[in-house]
């Protein structure tokens, strides 16, 4: 198994959080596969924050494509309850299965569902990079990354993946003159003018 992004990022630099129905899409801005893999988890830092709400917040690790296609979710997470400013915040592990090619471009982060009303969901991050904000609120699942706005910004978020193993070199040919011989070397040891 290989890793690929910021598994440090734990209340960095500052926090981060968004309201109800408002930037339920969260995303690094386009990275690119290091290697050829299947990706096996989408693992991200936040929690929820219990402001107007009550009960369970859920959300998606998510993969979308350079364009905001969505490429694949994962599994469905609960998000733990936090004080609006208190880091660390907790990280979620939300399992998937889709193989990326090197070199693809791809943006890793979650959707958050927009139809509870259990509070806001909020991340710490570290400056640099390039987050990506984006709102459905109509949406009952993952789908298209609307974008509404960037930050400069890096969130804590990583993939978990399994390299594809590089194919088998080829052998070279052999040869037409050593093919020649060698098939001569059968022959006379068939016939027995040649010891075996």
């Amino acid at each position: 198994m290989s890793t690929y992004g910021w598994q440090a990022m734990n209340w960095a630099s500052g926090w981060f959080y968004y309201g109800q129905n408002t930037e339920n899409n969260v995303s690094t801005g386009n990275l690119s596969m290091p290697e050829a893999g299947t990706v096996t988890d989408i693992v991200f830092n936040c929690d929820q924050v219990q402001i107007g709400g009550s009960g369970p917040m859920v959300a998606n690790g998510c993969l979308w494509d350079g364009s905001g296609a969505l490429l694949a979710a994962g599994s469905q997470v609960t998000l733990s309850s936090a004080g609006q400013h208190s880091g660390p915040y907790s990280w979620h592990d939300s399992a998937c299965s889709y193989a990326l090619a090197a070199g693809a471009t791809f943006r890793m982060g979650w959707w958050r569902d927009p139809h509870l009303g259990a509070g806001s969901n909020i991340f710490g991050y570290a400056s640099g990079g390039s987050t990506l904000l984006g709102t459905t609120v109509g949406s009952s699942g993952p789908g298209a990354f609307g974008q509404d706005g960037s930050a400069a910004l890096q969130i804590g978020i990583y993939i978990v993946y399994t390299p594809t193993p590089p194919p088998p070199t080829p052998t070279p040919p052999i040869p037409f003159s050593q093919a020649q011989s060698m098939l001569r070397t059968v022959s006379l040891q068939e016939t027995g003018s040649m010891p075996r």
